[in-house]
Order: structure tokens, then sequence, then C-alpha cells
């Protein structure tokens, strides 16, 4: 049996691979719902113009191959608090709903994504102050407001969506603040190039900020915060709510409770260590996903696939 831990773009499509071959499968997940934290989105979201970005037609795709496969089982609202392996098998320590168990599988594939990089500053800790991922997630998930005038700072592509659907919520985005200067990305022209649906969809929010008149203010950084302000560059803007966050983080902590080896990326960011068949140092433990690094749902989508 194999066990996979996550249930985004990553996880989806290695259960949907492993179920396949005939595997079983248990997939485990803290949502209730399956999509992890980039399709967690709300009912309608699927049926306007971003669909296409967020890879919509291939999650719905992913959602009824692992639902209607009898292989695969679900557990949802489960936690992962202790793993080990004992001889050649794995050893998942589980809370479901209230409720420990243990999960034994042959294999392990870990597809547990990333979270918000928080870096401190003056006032960090005090309400309303938060990452973009916790603003969105309340949008997303709950369809609640965090605020009515909201402050989105930081650094990279996420802060674009993230004030754009604030605003559609209903928000009053006082200001959008990207640290960096646009002009970095010529040196990653290699990058670009690669990828170009994420050009797409760079412009895309572009436009969409510029019609909700929402201005990018670049080479800006959050210096402090209080209950009812902030001051970024000098400049104190009242607000209910901060909304900043730095890029997005691996999630390595049961790859490093399982001993997988690690590795640091070029911008410093350690990730899991995996071959080409996503395979950690430890035999029989996958990763796949953004714990091998920070590559945006369709990497996620091929690793996942490789993996199972």
């Amino acid at each position: 049996m194999i066990a996979i831990v996550g249930a985004g773009p990553a996880g989806l499509s290695a259960a949907s691979a492993a179920a396949k071959r005939g595997d079983k499968v248990i997939l485990i997940d803290s949502s209730s719902r399956l999509g992890g934290q980039y399709w967690r989105h709300l009912p309608s979201a699927w049926n306007d113009d971003r669909s296409s970005h967020y890879n919509f037609d291939k999650a719905q795709k992913l959602f009824d191959e692992v639902l209607g496969n009898p292989l695969v089982a679900r557990y949802s609202n489960a936690h992962v608090w202790q793993a080990e392996k004992i001889g050649e098998k794995f050893h998942l320590y589980v809370v479901k709903d209230g409720v420990e168990e243990v999960v034994v599988a042959e294999k392990v594939i870990l597809a547990t994504g990333a979270y918000d990089r928080s870096l401190p500053f003056p006032g960090w800790t005090y309400p309303g102050v938060m990452t973009p991922g916790a603003a969105q997630a309340m949008v997303k998930s709950h369809g609640v407001l965090v605020g009515k005038k909201v402050v989105v700072a930081g650094t990279g592509p996420f802060i674009l969506p993230v004030a754009t659907n604030l605003a559609e919520a209903g928000a009053e985005i006082v200001g959008l603040f990207e640290a960096h200067n646009p002009l970095r990305w010529i040196f990653n022209l290699h990058g670009f190039a690669l990828n170009p649906s994420k050009i797409a969809e760079a412009l895309y929010y572009m436009r969409k900020l510029r019609k909700l008149g929402i201005k990018i203010q670049y080479g800006k950084r959050v210096e402090s915060a209080s209950r009812t302000s902030v001051t970024v560059n000098g400049k104190t803007l009242q607000c209910d709510v901060v909304a900043v966050g730095w890029g997005f983080v691996p999630d390595l902590s049961l790859a490093g409770i399982l001993g997988a080896n690690m590795r640091v990326e070029g911008d410093g960011t350690v990730v899991v260590d995996v071959d080409s068949n996503q395979e950690t140092s430890i035999p029989g433990l996958f990763a796949a996903g953004e714990s091998t690094g920070i590559g945006g749902s369709t990497l996620a989508m091929i690793e996942g696939t490789i993996a199972g």
C-alpha cells in the first residue's frame, strides 16, 4: 500500500498515477476538501475567466479520477504528527477527527506543499497583521473578508492575486507594495521563456488590478505596523489589515522527521533532495511538489505523476 500525505496538485496526481497502476492508496490530508492550498477555491471561482490560470480543468479531472477509484481511500481532516520507518514499512501516526491511528504503508509519497515565508518587523505580532496566504484562505475557503482597508505587501507574484481577490470581495486595497524592482526579472529571461503561462498569468492580474484602480508600487517595504496603521518607506497608512509575505517556504517537517536528505537551492531555500524518480535518500520514501522546490502547480502535477 502507498500512503500519500497531501491532497494538492502533487498528491492528487500521485494518487491517480498509483491507483492506475493497481496499487492501493491512502490519501491523507488536513482539509475536508480536496485540492490543497492551490485548489481550495469556492465553487463560484471555477467558472470565471481565471480558471485556465489555476489548471481547474486538470483539477476536476484529478478529482474525478481519485474520488471514482475504489483503490483510493481518503482520510480528510487528518493530521500526520509523527512518522517512522520500522524495517521495510513506514508507520504514520495520524489524528483523524480527534482519534489517533497508525497507518502502515510499504511506500510513502510526501506532497506536503509550502507555506508563506514570514519575516519579523516591529508590530508583526499585532492582530490584523497576517500573511497573504491567510487573507486569501479566509476569502476562498470561508467567504470571509479579513478587513475593510487592507495593505498587501512583500514580494513574489502571489501578492497580485491576493490583492485582486480581496478587492473583488469588497476590500479597499490601501496599498500594494512589491519590495523588489520589476527589472530584476531581466536576469531570469530563461526562466520566463520556459514558463510562458506564468507571463500570461502575471499580465492577467496586472490588467485586473488596473481595472480595479490598484497600482503596484515597487521597491517599497513594510517597516513597522500598529493596530491601526502600517509604515511603508517612511509613509504611514491607516488600515485594518496588513497582509505581508516573502514568497513561500517548503513544508519539510515529515521529510525531516523521517531523516531524508535535504539540499539548498540557489536562493537559499532548503528543499527535499530527490532523484529522477522523486525518491528521497530513504528507500521507499518519495517527495513531490513544493517540498522539492517551489515551482507551481504544473510542475507539482508532473512530479506527483512521476512519484506515483
